[in-house]
């Protein structure tokens, strides 16, 4: 089964000018994650001591950092510390 094309609409304020006429839209195609994601309560309010590794792992995937092969450096708190995991992914 073929699956079907997600397109989300991202929307970006420009800066403030007198030709400003308003929102723009920026349209961009959803990627689906290659593993099967926890539903949003288990992801936000799970308790349980995998939770915070499985909320590790969905924000990776969402920012597009491979997590599922030998190059899991991030998730691994003895190469990168927790405080830095987000500096990490973005100059990724």
């Amino acid at each position: 089964m073929e699956k079907p094309q997600v397109l989300i609409r991202e929307w970006v304020v420009p800066p403030f000018t007198s030709a400003n006429t308003g929102l723009q839209c920026d349209t961009v195609r959803a990627v689906p994650l290659e593993w099967i994601v926890p539903g949003t309560q288990r992801l936000w309010m799970g308790q349980m001591p995998d939770d915070k590794g499985r909320r590790l792992k969905t924000f990776l995937g969402c920012m597009t950092c491979d997590v599922n092969g030998d190059d899991n450096l991030l998730v691994n708190t003895s190469y990168v510390p927790q405080h830095l995991v987000i500096l990490c992914t973005v100059l990724r």
